[in-house]
């Protein structure tokens, strides 16, 4: 176990104890209330908590995917930070807050950080759709707005105009947190292997908020005060499940360094100049960009069977696919500027390849 690993583990019962023994201060105030305090605090703490994790590993990336993380992570903190009301308002009795739409305001800071941040690293990676574009999630509110209006809805106390502007607030963040969301899958499906794991954390937590989003529109037209699920704010548990793996993707992108490969012992019969070459493509956090370069793997795998040694001209022309390749990371790759010592490092590590054989894996060709 690393030590972010850890460092992350620790911080999780941290918090979770630390949530229960709020929840026991409160003992006198009700289940409910206990319940809606510890599960606001545990969401508010684990998105805060995702912060410094996310941007830990930025130092590696470009100025950027920098921009686009710092993005993310305000919108994070607002999100989080808008968790808390829930608590204040049930221990002062703001019902108002609620009932008025105030509730759904702080989310749309969180939601539009969220939204701008995906919607840069997309740009970054030339992902074109119209998931990224404001525009059409402002005419998708709208119409969902107004054909939410014309639904029937639970009697509330407040006047009817009241309740249509805190619903449309509603369903505005779950329009621009849904779009994130597929946004992040668009990117998750272009970006290279060494990224994946990381933006699969990401878009599965965004698409899990984008749930809780939705889940609470619903809940809104459905449920009110006296209603055992609404009372009890189990409208909160998909927000702290998002924000559990919201940290996770912190994590997983803090500790995102392909580089950082335990060494591996390649086989004498192997032909180590094909599984390098592959290597360094993993490196590529957008293939598209080297898959014409590939097309001399694909041609030497084709007839290449496992336990063959490869013939000279093979290893010639998988040299100068990896100084193709060596030179697109070093000087074209979009999110991170690789230098050529810390990749020749990296394989001679990986590979357990001596300094002094370097040359022997690349022959000049002729």
């Amino acid at each position: 176990m690393n030590k972010n690993s850890l460092t992350l583990r620790i911080c999780v019962v941290a918090i979770m104890l630390s949530g229960l023994g709020v929840g026991v201060l409160f003992a006198d105030r009700g289940l409910s209330f206990q319940i809606t305090i510890v599960s606001s605090i545990l969401a508010a703490v684990l998105n805060l908590l995702a912060i410094p994790f996310f941007l830990q590993g930025t130092h590696q990336f470009k100025a950027g995917l920098r921009r686009a993380y710092i993005f993310l992570c305000i919108g994070i903190g607002a999100f989080g930070l808008a968790q808390v009301q829930l608590p204040l308002i049930s221990l002062f009795e703001l019902g108002f807050w609620i009932n008025s739409g105030g509730l759904a305001v702080p989310y749309l800071l969180g939601v539009f950080g969220i939204f701008f941040g995906v919607r840069a690293f997309a740009k970054l990676l030339h992902i074109k759709t119209v998931w990224t574009s404001p525009i059409i999630a402002l005419a998708a509110t709208v119409v969902i707005s107004l054909a939410a209006s014309l639904l029937p809805h639970v009697h509330v106390p407040e006047d009817e105009l009241s309740f249509q502007l805190a619903l449309a607030l509603s369903i505005w963040n779950s329009i621009f947190i849904t779009f994130a969301a597929i946004t992040a899958f668009f990117i998750r499906e272009k970006i290279g292997e060494a990224y994946r794991h990381s933006m699969s954390w990401l878009s599965a937590a965004l698409a899990v908020i984008a749930f809780a989003g939705w889940h609470y529109s619903i809940i809104q037209l459905t449920m009110t005060t006296g209603d055992w699920y609404y009372d009890y704010s189990f409208t909160i548990i998909p927000f702290l499940i998002g924000a559990f793996m919201l940290l996770i993707a912190g994590h997983a992108f803090n500790t995102t360094d392909a580089l950082n490969a335990k060494s591996a012992q390649p086989d004498l019969y192997d032909p180590v100049q094909l599984n390098i070459v592959l290597y360094v493509a993993g490196l590529a956090s957008r293939p598209e960009d080297i898959d014409v370069t590939l097309d001399t793997v694909r041609k030497i795998t084709a007839h290449w069977e496992p336990g063959d040694v490869l013939p000279m001209a093979d290893k010639q022309a998988l040299a100068g696919v990896y100084y193709k390749i060596e030179d697109y990371l070093m000087h074209d790759d979009p999110l991170r500027t690789f230098s050529q010592d810390e990749l020749r490092s990296s394989i001679m590590k990986r590979f357990a390849i001596q300094p002094q054989s370097w040359a022997l894996l690349w022959p000049k060709q002729k």
